[in-house]
């Protein structure tokens, strides 16, 4: 299971999503924010949807970084970790 929150900012969507249990964590002084990540708790199908449909994605998570490799989202080059969780972006 995943956060997701879905942000709108004129015709932009940005999904911010991590994978559920580090949700809250501080990381190397890098907090992953209820007020940023935390909207609805998501499924594998539902959050492959979601960053179908966003324009920007931020990523948080071993979890949700494996799937967005495995869509094609990312490529391994665009993932750098913070502490030690995966974290990257992507914008279309």
């Amino acid at each position: 299971m995943f956060w997701s929150k879905s942000h709108k900012l004129d015709d932009q969507i940005i999904l911010a999503v991590c994978d559920e249990e580090i949700l809250g964590r501080d990381m190397d002084g890098m907090i992953i924010s209820n007020s940023f990540f935390k909207g609805e708790k998501v499924n594998k199908e539902e959050i492959i949807n979601l960053m179908q449909e966003a324009t920007i994605c931020n990523m948080f998570g071993k979890q949700i970084i494996s799937i967005a490799k495995e869509k094609g989202f990312i490529h391994e080059t665009n993932i750098i970790l913070i502490g030690d969780v995966p974290h990257a972006q992507y914008v279309k």
